[in-house]
Order: structure tokens, then C-alpha cells, then sequence
């Protein structure tokens, strides 16, 4: 699933889930992990739709400065989130591929 689009709001998501990771350690989810994950999806979800109805095209006016540093720091702070994102998901793998592992004779 699709998350996020821009704002500083996932930032605290991510350092809430990974506290939340660290608590429940290498062995599996805990029961609150699980509900965490889920209101952390259907709070994805709601600002995934909110960014799609707001963020349809990047537009500015390339005379007017103003309309061009807003829309560099919208881009920038997009960027920031997909870094942040990013960081997330390899750590998520890196826990994946060690329960795959281990499962494994």
C-alpha cells in the first residue's frame, strides 16, 4: 500500500511505529503492534486521499517568487517524507528477511 504524500505529520507516525517494533522485538508482533499498524493504515489511507484531492499537478507561477519557493519547500518536504519512508520500509525488510532466516532448517 501507497502511503503518505507530502507533510510533516508521518515523521510521527514512523517514530511511533518503530518504538512500537522495538517494544515487541524480533520474535513478532504484539497484540498492540497489530492495532497500531491497523490505525496506522486507515490514517495512511485518510491522507493519502487527502493529498491526492489537493496534490493533483505541482503548480506555480514562474514569475512570481513567492509562488515558486512555495512550491520548491512543498517538493522539499515531500522529498524529506519519502526519505523517511524509505528508511522505514528497508528497516521493515531488514526484520522480514532475519524472521524469513530464521525460519528457514
Amino acid at each position: 500500500r501507497e502511503r503518505g504524500g507530502g507533510g510533516g505529520g508521518n515523521g510521527e507516525r514512523t517514530a511511533e511505529n518503530e518504538k512500537e517494533q522495538e517494544k515487541s522485538g524480533a520474535d513478532g508482533e504484539s497484540k498492540n503492534d497489530t492495532n497500531s499498524k491497523a490505525e496506522e493504515e486507515d490514517k495512511a489511507a485518510e491522507s493519502e486521499e487527502q493529498e491526492k484531492k489537493k496534490n493533483v499537478s505541482i503548480s506555480y507561477d514562474p514569475k512570481d517568487k513567492d509562488s515558486m519557493v512555495k512550491t520548491v519547500t512543498k517538493m522539499i518536504k515531500q522529498l524529506k517524507n519519502i526519505d523517511v519512508q524509505m528508511e522505514v520500509l528497508v528497516k521493515e525488510l531488514d526484520r522480514v528477511k532475519a524472521a524469513v532466516a530464521a525460519e528457514q532448517p
